[in-house]
């Protein structure tokens, strides 16, 4: 896993090999496919950034990654609430 963060081809490999079930998550948790093409490229790079970090005994790549797109949902949902409550304070309401 750690070699995702550094070799092109591996990181190949294993978006090709989990990109349809990020995917997959990613329509079942946005409003349309532009915000799910989103997310799906932003677990990805999260997952390079966090790469080094895997730890086998504590689950599958697959588990992996989806606990970094709950992760990444996670913070874009709350990105999008303050975006809202600062809209609403500036609209007086």
């Amino acid at each position: 896993m750690a070699r995702i963060s550094e070799d092109p081809e591996a990181f190949e490999a294993f978006y090709r090999e989990h990109v349809q079930a990020m995917l997959r998550y990613a329509a079942r948790r946005c409003r349309d496919s532009f915000d799910a093409a989103d997310l799906v490229a932003d677990v990805f790079l999260a997952a390079i950034s966090a790469a080094s970090g895997y730890r086998e005994e504590l689950g599958s790549p697959r588990a992996w990654l989806h606990g970094i797109a709950r992760n990444v949902a996670a913070a874009e949902d709350r990105r999008a609430a303050r975006l809202w409550s600062a809209e609403s304070r500036i609209c007086g309401h």
